[in-house]
């Protein structure tokens, strides 16, 4: 395995990358499916299902938003003890994937449901979903807070050269 070094202008380009790639998913596939569904015969075998359905999407969309957030605030709380900033970014990374992913799930069992009903209202919560995660995007100076940074380490998250996460790649 290998040990890559990422510089802050990288660390901060991949997140947003990623996390512009997960948000961007969410509105390509409901787009797809809100195009099928009103362009195309949908069978209306599931349209009977439309209130059980109604139950399980927000019971997952609440789960989803509910556990993404107490997941998210569990790591990071845990980041904070952390005593270099190479650490507390590397496991930065990680939380806010289990976060967005967690939010993810819901968004995408959302539009299949859309799909499988024909009902594009279930769309909604995707929409949600996805409008909430572009206003969790990764900006440096909310993640300066979530971890509790002191003001050396907001300095060397704000030098686009320095050094401060790790990436082990495998083979």
């Amino acid at each position: 395995m290998e040990t890559i070094k990422q510089t802050s202008k990288s660390y901060f380009m991949a997140l947003s990358v990623m996390h512009l790639a997960l948000v961007g998913g969410i509105v390509l596939f409901g787009g797809i499916m809100a195009f099928l569904v009103t362009n195309l015969a949908v069978s209306s075998e599931m349209r009977g299902l439309e209130t059980t359905f109604l139950y399980i999407v927000c019971i997952f969309f609440v789960f989803g938003v509910t556990s993404s957030f107490l997941i998210y605030r569990k790591k990071v709380g845990d980041l904070t003890n952390q005593q270099d900033l190479t650490s507390k970014m590397t496991g930065y990374r990680g939380a806010f994937i289990v976060r967005l992913a967690l939010l993810e799930s819901p968004a995408f069992f959302a539009i299949v449901v859309a799909f499988l009903t024909g009902n594009l209202l279930f769309l909604i919560f995707a929409g949600i979903i996805a409008v909430y995660m572009i206003y969790l995007r990764p900006v440096k100076e909310t993640i300066a807070r979530d971890l509790g940074l002191n003001y050396d380490e907001i300095a060397k998250i704000q030098n686009p050269e320095y050094l401060i996460a790790e990436i082990t790649a495998r083979n």
